[in-house]
């Protein structure tokens, strides 16, 4: 039975969240550089008890450069080599996929603002902002915690 359930965006405006006993946690994607910091987003999950991760599935957009691209993919790469590493079982969700689960029933339009409102709506006592001085919430940390959501759906009750 998984005790935690996280949910990864990855990427550079990505985010990461958990949920477990301990209560909910969601952090901008550790970057550097361009580069996901594998080392920080480790010790994050190395303490959980029995999770379980939901990562964004991806892939290319039409116009976007090679170079991004590929930097892209090698940091999602980086990401399920360092969940085999750990052990912790993970699948990926396609936005549509947990947006149509998670946003069900709200009349929302499934986009960035819809998982910030459901985030506030559910989480109000959660930061959704990157610093003090940020007028405008972080939408890879509330997609994050979407996906989160959307793990305990599928694997709360097993």
């Amino acid at each position: 039975m998984y005790e935690s359930f996280i949910g990864i965006d990855p990427g550079q405006k990505g985010g990461i969240a958990i949920i477990d006993k301990s209560g909910i946690t969601a952090e901008i994607m550790p970057m550097q550089e361009k580069q996901i910091q594998i080392r920080e987003i480790c010790e994050y999950l190395e303490p959980l008890k029995n999770p379980v991760v939901a990562i964004e599935k991806v892939h290319a957009m039409p116009k976007q450069g090679v170079s991004s691209t590929f930097t892209f993919g090698r940091g999602v790469g980086e990401l399920i080599g360092m969940l085999k590493a750990l052990k912790i079982p993970f699948f990926e969700v396609t936005p549509q996929e947990w947006k149509k689960v998670v946003l069900v029933g709200l009349n929302w339009k499934k986009n960035k603002k819809a998982s910030i409102e459901y985030c506030n709506l559910l989480h109000p006592k959660l930061d959704l902002y990157r610093t003090t001085k940020c007028t405008t919430q972080h939408d890879g940390m509330a997609d994050a915690l979407c996906m989160a959501e959307y793990a305990k759906f599928r694997y709360g009750s097993k």
